[in-house]
């Protein structure tokens, strides 16, 4: 009887429904030894810069917003200004990913994948189309 009184009732669990397995590991190791191999911060980036901006983990917020600048291209461009408003702090990647659509205008804003990101990020979309102008209006004047 006295051996019950120390056995768990219950198991107790904590569910995180917005980040899987692989990505709670990677960042309880990060929190842990403030380090991320290359291969972590390759496949989850996207993730876990969601995760540190959620949790507040200022360090691996930056290593993760340097890693996706730095990879930012014509093909990844929607998804990273995409990810960039679910940040509460979204200047550097939104302004970067900005940056790429704004030199690239042509080949993104008449795209297939431009339409989809339109209809679904319907302000993003309007943030671009009016920077458009301005960008070019600006840098035909620093030209004069």
């Amino acid at each position: 009887m006295l051996e019950n009184k120390f056995l768990p009732q219950k198991c107790l669990r904590t569910r995180i429904p917005d980040i899987v397995y692989n990505e709670l590991k990677r960042l309880v190791e990060f929190i842990y030894s403030g380090q991320l191999t290359p291969e972590a911060l390759k496949d989850h980036s996207k993730s876990l810069i969601v995760a540190a901006d959620k949790y507040d983990v200022p360090q691996l917020l930056e290593i993760c917003e340097a890693y996706l600048v730095e990879t930012l291209n014509t093909e990844n461009v929607l998804g990273i200004l995409e990810l960039s408003a679910r940040l509460s702090s979204p200047a550097v990647l939104e302004s970067a990913a900005l940056h790429v659509v704004l030199k690239n205008w042509k080949s993104i804003i008449f795209s297939n994948e431009y339409e989809e990101f339109a209809l679904k990020n319907p302000l993003l979309a309007l943030e671009v189309s009016r920077s458009v102008p301005e960008f070019y209006y600006a840098r035909a004047h620093i030209s004069s």
